[in-house]
């Protein structure tokens, strides 16, 4: 696994951060070459937010399909929104709350009980925006995420149920929360915080 940085500067910018597509494309072609050696006869590929709003994401993906020599599909926020409730719905049975997919471009959330799948909102929360956004000041940052958090109506009724942390930033919070608690276990799948913690 590879942190691209895509999204990095993208706020002032419009654009993929050039050091980040050139990281991506150096990674896409050991990619190709890994999946080739394997057999892979089918590769299917997606998007997210960096890519479907960056002024060059079209670019990006275009260079991107013809170093993978396959279609790229650029999902939208509620369609990566939709795919993250599927894997939780996948490994928590039942799965009843909501859904957020934490990336550095955005925060999808969405609504699941049981199987049923509500509609999934995006919003510019992701690491590396909030931080260009917030111009790295730590209390701009927690101004902006309080404001646009409560204007998610979605997250009203997720008052006393379950939040599925998705995505690779919840996990490094993850990591550091069992490292300053001394869990004992490094199986991170599960793990669960309190809302006090968190």
């Amino acid at each position: 696994k590879m942190l691209a940085g895509l999204g990095r500067g993208i706020v002032s910018t419009g654009k993929l951060d050039p050091e980040g597509v050139a990281r991506s494309m150096e990674e896409f072609r050991r990619f190709r070459a890994l999946s080739d050696q394997a057999g892979a006869e089918h590769m299917y590929v997606l998007a997210t937010a960096a890519a479907r709003e960056a002024i060059n994401g079209p670019d990006f993906i275009h260079r991107a399909e013809e170093v993978l020599k396959t279609e790229i599909r650029v999902l939208s926020g509620r369609q990566e929104a939709h795919y993250s409730a599927l894997g939780v719905i996948s490994g928590f049975h039942p799965a009843n709350g909501i859904a957020g997919d934490l990336g550095g471009g955005s925060l999808e959330l969405i609504d699941i009980d049981g199987e049923a799948i509500g509609d999934g909102i995006t919003l510019p929360l992701g690491g590396l925006r909030l931080q260009d956004m917030a111009k790295n000041s730590l209390v701009q940052a927690q101004k902006i995420a309080r404001q646009e958090l409560a204007r998610a109506k979605l997250l009203k009724g997720g008052q006393g149920r379950t939040f599925y942390a998705v995505g690779g930033t919840w996990r490094n919070l993850a990591r550091l929360h069992m490292e300053m608690n001394n869990y004992p276990l490094g199986v991170m799948h599960h793990y669960e915080i309190s809302a006090d913690s968190a």
